[in-house]
């Protein structure tokens, strides 16, 4: 979408600040990647590791019920969970408060 780049502070200036950033396409158009990463309790378990299972209750996201520093539970369906829940704070939620004057469920 910015083929020179942009500003991290200054969103609509080019990264060197000296002029108004120009885009070419739409979101649409331009085929963009998002990445979602660290969710904030990322765990590294080598694959010579049988079981995947881990403890812990520390991360930003505190909707999860299965976070637990005694019951072990699978760390990649957790991630699902709090992609699921990021979506629909972020998007769902903010869709219906924009239109509806509150948030619901």
């Amino acid at each position: 979408m910015y083929p020179e780049g942009f500003h991290p502070v200054g969103l609509e200036f080019k990264l060197d600040h000296s002029d108004y950033v120009k885009h070419s396409a739409s979101r649409a158009a331009a085929g963009v990647k998002y990445y979602f990463v660290d969710f904030g309790i990322s765990v590294h378990i080598p694959d010579s590791i049988d079981s995947k299972l881990v403890t812990g209750f520390l991360g930003r996201d505190r909707d999860p019920p299965e976070l637990s520093n005694q019951t072990p539970y699978n760390p990649f369906k957790l991630d699902i969970f709090i992609i699921g829940n990021m979506l629909k704070q972020e998007f769902c939620m903010v869709w219906v408060q924009s239109r509806a004057g509150r948030c619901l469920d």
